[in-house]
């Protein structure tokens, strides 16, 4: 009886396992999540770098290395500037601190949901009767 419980316990965990398929499709989205914040980031600072990278991936995923090559090179030449660099860097740290900002408020507003819960307690509370002693039951 104890092997039934734990072969069970063992096919369902091996049911939530996502499959090779799925873990590439996952990473792929991923990548294409990581790459479209990348050219959003350099949109900030260069719009004409943004649509260099952009061409560079449609180029990539035609296939045409002539084109890409010569659009790597055009966006090489974008982003040697010190300034084009400072600007990224600088769009970077604000993207990462926002982040940070915004998981510290759904900290904050999950502490302050706490400890609303805990002084107002729900009303559903009823008299328990344990060994003649009388108990007040909330759940």
């Amino acid at each position: 009886m104890k092997n039934l419980g734990f072969i069970l316990l063992l096919l369902t965990l091996c049911a939530c396992a996502l499959t090779p398929e799925q873990q590439a499709a996952r990473a792929a989205a991923e990548a294409r999540q990581q790459r479209a914040l990348e050219i959003h980031l350099t949109a900030q600072c260069d719009t004409r770098a943004a649509d260099l990278m952009q061409q560079a991936d449609s180029a990539q995923a035609v296939g045409d290395t002539a084109a890409l090559e010569k659009i790597m090179s055009d966006y090489r030449r974008q982003i040697d500037h010190p300034q084009f660099r400072n600007c990224h860097r600088l769009a970077w740290e604000n993207y990462y601190h926002q982040r940070r900002i915004d998981a510290l408020e759904r900290r904050e507003a999950m502490r302050d949901m706490n400890e609303w819960m805990m002084w107002h307690r729900p009303v559903f509370c009823r008299n328990v009767v344990i060994d003649g002693r009388i108990y007040r039951d909330c759940r």
